[in-house]
């Protein structure tokens, strides 16, 4: 395996670690918000801030597959069909392990955050959901006409204009 790019590799994989921990960490403080019902400016600037890690970890990302594709190609794989245990089964034990065992850092970092970011994306859901019941409440009480239904069907009329002192107490 080429030193060089082996050393890339594992380096980029790194990086990936880190802005994960860091992910975590905004994850961590996206759930407070959430539960506290904080969905102001400081919630935005965490949700921006998550956006741009992940695209850092996408850029992180195809560059490993640039990285992987050229040890493939150096290894004597072609096609693009090839996984990286391709490659490790046919490399020395120690750069397959270096490779490895760093792989096996990024996977447990990524489990990390799978757990508070699938409950955030519940939480958020259910905050658009009653958003959206609120809106439709409201709507029904600002709705100026009553449903009539009749023998021909449903026919609408205008509901009289009430304000609050005009009702009864």
């Amino acid at each position: 395996m080429n030193k060089e790019l082996k050393d890339d590799y594992i380096s980029t994989t790194r990086k990936q670690i880190e802005l994960y921990t860091n992910l975590k960490n905004v994850i961590t403080e996206e759930n407070r918000a959430l539960t506290a019902n904080r969905l102001g400016a400081r919630f935005n600037e965490l949700v921006k801030n998550k956006e741009e890690m992940l695209d850092k970890l996408k850029g992180y990302e195809d560059r490993k597959k640039e990285i992987l594709n050229g040890l493939l190609t150096e290894a004597g794989f072609s096609g693009g069909n090839h996984k990286i245990t391709d490659l490790l089964e046919r490399s020395d034990k120690k750069d397959a392990g270096d490779v490895e065992k760093v792989l096996l850092e990024l996977i447990k970092a990524i489990k990390e955050i799978h757990a508070p970011n699938s409950k955030n994306a519940v939480l958020i859901k259910n905050c658009v959901d009653y958003g959206g019941f609120v809106h439709r409440v409201r709507e029904k009480i600002n709705n100026k006409e009553q449903t009539l239904y009749t023998q021909e069907g449903v026919m609408k009329i205008p509901a009289e204009r009430k304000t609050s002192f005009d009702s009864k107490i």
